[in-house]
């Protein structure tokens, strides 16, 4: 019943079967990364899916699909890039500029003309998508990279808390040695 959720696309789950038109719908992924990509395609600004939020199987390429029996498995790492709607902004170039020949009165346009700002697109992600790949291998080595660097990006984190909490361990054994010969030299 939830329609998708890309921008310009019509395909409804309750009246598209994969059975009857080919076509499935997707969930989107929990992984943050891969899921801040699928928004990105979505073309929608400030926007955030649903638990219920789909996207159909027409805005992926086929090599993105495991298919099973009976199933169509969409790959952990795949990401929406086929009939994604354009959405195009205003840039300086595309609004004419009056002419002056006052150099007063053309600092004073310049002033008052809205500022455009320009929407920053998702850096790809090294070692980029597997979908980019042709081969299975290629995939699955896409996709492990992607894992490894996720583990590596986490062991990161974890080495700084250990060296900040060794840090400050550290701190705490000298203080507390500043102590034991401070209580030393009372007593002698």
């Amino acid at each position: 019943m939830a329609p998708c959720t890309i921008r310009l696309c019509s395909n409804k789950s309750q009246s598209n079967t994969f059975k009857e038109n080919g076509v499935t719908f997707h969930r989107y992924p929990k992984d943050p990364d891969i899921k801040s990509q699928w928004v990105a395609a979505t073309r929608r600004f400030n926007w955030n899916p649903s638990q219920y939020s789909l996207v159909c199987s027409q805005h992926f390429t086929e090599d993105c699909f495991i298919n099973l029996k009976n199933r169509r498995r969409l790959l952990a790492s795949a990401v929406p890039t086929l009939y994604l709607p354009i959405v195009s902004f205003a840039t300086d170039s595309d609004e004419p500029k009056p002419s002056t020949s006052n150099p007063e009165l053309q600092k004073k346009n310049d002033l008052t003309s809205p500022a455009t700002t320009s929407i920053p697109t998702p850096k790809k992600p090294f070692p980029g998508n597997p979908s980019d790949y042709t081969t299975p291998s290629g995939k699955r080595l896409c996709e492990t990279i992607l894992k490894l660097n996720k583990k590596l990006e986490n062991k990161n984190k974890r080495l700084k808390n250990l060296r900040e909490r060794t840090r400050y361990l550290g701190e705490k054994i000298a203080f507390y040695r500043k102590k034991f010969r401070e209580c030393l030299d009372k007593d002698f």
